[in-house]
C-alpha cells in the first residue's frame, strides 16, 4: 500500500469535517441573519410605538396613560440593547465558524494535494510544526497507592504556607492586595514557571521542605517529627507509578499532577527559591531592592504578579534573578503597560488608576451546564447567581460591571436558563456590597463534626433525606454511637451520575500500533477438571459463522465473565454469565449434566442425552470489569440475541 492509498480514508475524513464545518458556518450566518432580522423588526416597532406617544401626547394624556407609554417604551429600549447583543454573539459565532471553516478547508485541500502528487511516487508528507501550538508532560498522580499519606503530608505542611510573603490564596487574595492607584513609572508584569510540577528535582523538594520545618519547628504538629515528614515526603516522591500505552513507569522526577500533596508542596518550593532570591537582591543589588520586590511580589502556585516600578531596575535584570534559581526552575514572561491578565482577573491602568475587570481566555466557549440537564435543580438555579456574584467581586468599575453582566445574561439565555431565573440571581449579587463580597475570611465551622452522606443523583430516585433522619434516633439508643453522632451536623450530597462523555472517554493513553493480542489459556493447575475441556484461542466462532474476539486474557479462575459451552456432538451451543470463577461455574454444570435430579437448565439434558458419550468444550469470551449483575445479566441477553444460541431455552 503507498502512501495515496494510506492518506485516501483521512483524505475523506477531512472532506467530510470541511463539509460539517461548511453545513455548521451556513446556519450559523441563517441565524445570525434572523437575528438581525429580527433586531430591525424590534428597532421598527419601537421608533414607530415611539412616533404614536409623541402624537398621543400632543392630542393630550391622562397621568397613567403616560405613564404606562413611558414604561413599556422603556421595555421596548430594554429587548432592543438585549437583541443587539444576540446580534453581536451572532456576528462572533459567525467568526469562529468562518475561521473553522477555512481552517477545515485548508486542510483538506493539502492532504487531497498531497494525495494526488502521491499516486505515482512513494513520498512521506512534511508536517510544519504550528507555532501555537505547545506541549508539556505531565504525570497523572489520581488516586495513588500514596494518596493516603500525601493527604496527610497536605494537611501537615499547609500551616507553613502562612508564612510565605508571596504566597495567594485564590483571585480575592490578590484583589485585596492590589493597591488602588500607581505610579506614572510603574509596569504591569506576570511570570509563568515552565511545567513547574514536573521540573521540580527532589533533592531541591526535600531540602526545601527540611529548611521550612526547621525555621518554623513549632508548627509541625507535636506528634510528628521532622524526620518522619521528610522519610514519607521522600516516599511519596520516589513511588508514583503511571500508566502509558499499556506500560507501566516510575517517576524519578517531579511531583505527579494530581496527588495532594502537590500544590502545597510546589507552593512550599517555590518560597523557598524566594528566600535564595531576596539574599541575592540584597547582596547583589541593594535592601532597597531586595524590600521591594519582598512587598510587591504576589505569585499563585507557579504564575507569580509584580507591579514593577522603573526607578527600581530593569524588569529583564529581575528575570534574569528569577531564571538563575535552579537549573530545573525557568520563568517565562509577559510585561505590560496598560493592562494584563493574572488567574481570572485583567488587570487594567486607567490614568494610574488600576481598574480590574473579568478575564475569559480566547477558547472559552462559555458553555455553563445546560440547564435541562440532569442535576439537581437548586445546581442550576444557584448558577446565575453564582456567575453574577463572581462578575460583582471581581469588576470594580460600574460601566464595565453592567457590560460583563449584560453578557452573562446572553451567554445564559443560549443555555436556556429563563429570563427571570437570570435577572433574580443577577440582582442577588448586586445587592451585596463589594466590601462583603471581597471578604476573604472562612467560614470557622469544624469540618470534623461534618457528616456527610453521599448519593449518586437519579432523578427517578425518591428523596432518602427524611429517613436519614427519621432513624437517627435508633442510631443513638448506643451509647457509641450516641457519643459519636453529638454535636455532629448530617448533610446529604449527591455525586454526578456518569453521562455519555465518562462512560466513552478514558485517561488511559494506548497508541494504535501496539495492538495487544489476549488469550484464553489453561490455568494449568493440578487435578482442574476444566482444563480438559476450555478452548484455548484468541477467538471463538460461533455456530452461525460470526466470530468472536476476545478483549482481556482468561482462563479457568477468571470470574465475572460470560462463557459459551459447547456440545461436541452437535456443536450446538449455550451463552451464561457468572460472577464466580469460571471453574466453580462449570462444577455447577458438570453436577447437573450428571444427576438429573440437579437439572434446571435445558443445556444440562441436552449435553447428557446428546450422542453415545457426554462431550462439551467451554470458552470465556467476555470479561466485566465490575462485578455488576444488572450489566451482566443484560450483556448476555444482547449476545443471546446476536448469536442465538439454540441451548438458551427452558425444559
Amino acid at each position: 500500500m503507498n502512501s495515496s492509498e494510506k492518506l485516501e480514508p483521512i483524505a475523506k475524513i477531512r472532506k467530510q469535517q470541511e463539509r460539517n464545518a461548511g453545513r455548521l458556518h451556513g446556519e450559523t450566518i441563517r441565524e445570525a441573519e434572523k437575528q438581525q432580522q429580527q433586531l430591525n423588526e424590534l428597532i421598527n416597532y419601537r421608533d414607530q410605538y415611539a412616533q404614536n406617544f409623541k402624537s398621543a401626547s400632543e392630542l393630550g394624556l391622562s397621568a397613567i396613560q403616560l405613564q404606562e407609554y413611558r414604561i413599556f417604551l422603556t421595555r421596548l429600549d430594554d429587548a432592543v440593547m438585549q437583541q443587539k447583543q444576540f446580534v453581536i454573539n451572532g456576528q462572533n459565532k459567525c467568526e469562529v465558524s468562518q475561521k473553522e471553516w477555512m481552517t477545515k478547508r485548508s486542510e483538506s485541500k493539502i492532504i487531497e494535494k498531497h494525495v494526488i502528487s502521491s499516486t505515482n511516487t512513494d513520498n512521506f508528507i512534511n508536517c510544519l510544526c504550528p507555532n501555537d501550538l505547545t506541549f508539556r508532560p505531565i504525570v497523572g498522580g489520581n488516586n495513588p497507592l500514596t494518596g493516603r499519606i500525601s493527604q496527610m503530608l497536605d494537611i501537615l505542611l499547609r500551616p507553613f504556607l502562612e508564612f510565605v510573603p508571596s504566597f495567594i490564596r485564590d483571585d480575592l487574595d490578590i484583589l485585596n492586595k492590589l493597591p488602588t492607584t500607581i505610579a506614572q513609572t510603574c509596569i504591569f508584569a506576570t511570570f509563568d514557571v515552565v511545567g513547574l510540577y514536573s521540573n521540580i528535582d527532589n533533592n531541591l523538594g526535600l531540602k526545601a521542605i527540611d529548611y521550612w520545618l526547621t525555621t518554623f519547628n513549632n508548627i509541625l504538629h507535636s506528634r510528628f517529627c521532622k524526620e518522619f515528614v521528610l522519610n514519607i515526603l521522600h516516599f511519596v516522591l520516589t513511588n508514583n507509578i503511571f500508566l502509558f500505552n499499556d506500560k507501566h513507569f516510575l517517576q524519578v522526577s517531579g511531583v505527579a499532577m494530581g496527588t495532594k500533596m502537590a500544590p502545597t508542596y510546589a507552593n512550599l518550593v517555590m518560597a523557598y527559591l524566594e528566600v535564595q532570591l531576596y539574599k541575592n537582591l540584597e547582596n547583589s543589588e541593594s535592601l532597597q531592592y531586595a524590600n521591594y520586590v519582598k512587598e510587591n511580589w504576589k505569585r499563585y502556585i507557579d504564575d507569580g504578579f509584580i507591579i514593577w516600578d522603573n526607578q527600581i531596575g530593569n524588569i529583564e535584570t529581575f528575570h534574569n534573578y528569577l531564571n538563575n534559581l535552579h537549573h530545573s526552575i525557568t520563568f517565562t514572561k509577559v510585561v505590560s503597560q496598560k493592562q494584563i491578565a493574572f488567574l481570572d482577573i485583567l488587570i487594567i491602568n486607567n490614568n494610574n488608576n488600576v481598574i480590574t475587570d473579568i478575564f475569559y481566555k480566547p477558547t472559552d466557549t462559555h458553555s455553563y451546564l445546560h440547564f435541562n440537564s440532569c442535576h439537581k435543580k437548586h445546581i442550576k438555579l444557584n448558577i446565575p447567581y453564582n456567575l453574577a456574584r463572581r462578575i460583582c467581586t471581581i469588576v470594580n468599575n460600574c460601566e464595565l460591571k453592567e457590560v460583563r453582566l449584560k453578557e452573562l445574561e446572553c451567554f445564559l439565555f443560549n443555555r436556556n436558563y429563563p429570563l427571570n431565573i437570570i435577572k433574580q440571581g443577577i440582582k442577588k449579587a448586586l445587592n451585596i456590597p463589594v466590601q462583603q463580597l471581597r471578604n476573604n475570611s472562612t467560614s470557622h465551622n469544624n469540618k470534623d463534626n461534618i457528616l456527610t452522606f453521599v448519593k449518586t443523583h437519579n432523578p427517578n430516585n425518591p428523596n432518602i433525606t427524611h429517613h436519614i433522619y427519621n432513624n437517627l434516633p435508633y442510631l443513638t439508643q448506643s451509647n457509641i454511637m450516641d457519643k459519636v453522632l453529638s454535636n455532629t451536623k448530617i448533610i446529604t450530597s449527591n455525586r454526578q451520575s456518569k453521562n455519555i462523555k465518562h462512560m466513552l472517554c478514558t485517561f488511559k493513553y494506548k497508541s494504535k500500533g501496539n495492538n495487544q493480542i489476549f488469550q484464553v489459556n489453561k490455568c494449568a493447575v493440578t487435578k482442574c477438571k476444566v482444563c480438559p475441556v476450555i478452548i484455548e484461542d484468541q477467538v471463538y466462532k460461533f455456530k452461525n459463522g460470526q466470530s468472536f474476539f476476545i478483549k482481556d486474557n482468561m482462563s479457568c479462575t477468571s470470574e465475572n465473565l460470560l462463557y459459551v459451552l459447547r456440545c461436541n456432538n452437535c456443536k450446538e451451543e449455550y451463552i451464561g454469565q457468572t460472577s464466580d470463577t469460571l471453574r466453580h461455574r462449570m462444577t455447577v454444570h458438570r453436577q447437573h449434566i450428571t444427576h438429573q435430579h440437579y437439572r434446571v437448565l435445558y443445556v444440562s439434558n441436552h449435553i447428557a442425552s446428546c450422542g453415545d458419550n457426554v462431550s462439551y468444550s467451554v470458552f470465556p469470551f467476555y470479561k466485566f470489569r465490575n462485578n455488576d449483575n444488572l450489566y451482566r445479566n443484560y450483556m448476555e441477553k444482547h449476545f443471546i440475541l446476536k448469536f442465538k444460541p439454540l441451548l438458551n431455552r427452558a425444559i
